[in-house]
Formats: structure tokens, C-alpha cells, sequence
């Protein structure tokens, strides 16, 4: 599963099932800032605890599906 890169929330960073299910043309940020595209671009498939340096913003769904999943476990404490 997905994890927050930092405080919040902007970046979810990866796995390497998420990253592999996602479809070519996904645009993609790294932990430093840089965008690049799936399928385009080179992306270092290193993964440290399980994710990639590499995550989604924004609207993404798999973003916002984390988000959502991360409020319900808080709430249901």
C-alpha cells in the first residue's frame, strides 16, 4: 500500500505493484520535485521499505483512494 512522503499529504509515494498497474503516460513525482512520465521517462525502480522514490499528487486516484482509507482508520479509533 501507498505511503505519505511527508506531512501533507501532497506526495503518496509507490510500491512496485502500484507503480506497475498504473498505464503508460502516467505522470509521476519524485521525492525531489522532478515530474516525469511513465513509459516516457527513466524511473529507478529502487525501492526503500517497500516504496518507490517515485509517487502520484493531486486528483490521482490512488492518492486520493489512500487518503480516504488513512481518514477512515483514524476516525474509526
Amino acid at each position: 500500500m501507498a505511503a505519505f512522503w511527508d506531512d501533507d499529504r501532497e506526495l503518496v509515494l509507490l510500491t512496485l505493484n502500484e507503480f506497475d498497474s498504473l498505464p503508460d503516460g502516467t505522470e509521476l513525482t519524485c521525492i525531489d520535485g522532478e515530474v516525469v512520465v511513465k513509459g516516457r521517462d527513466y524511473i529507478d525502480d529502487d525501492t526503500r521499505l517497500g516504496h518507490m522514490a517515485y509517487g502520484v499528487t493531486g486528483d490521482h486516484p490512488i492518492r486520493l483512494a489512500f487518503i480516504a482509507a488513512v481518514d477512515r482508520k483514524e476516525h474509526a479509533r
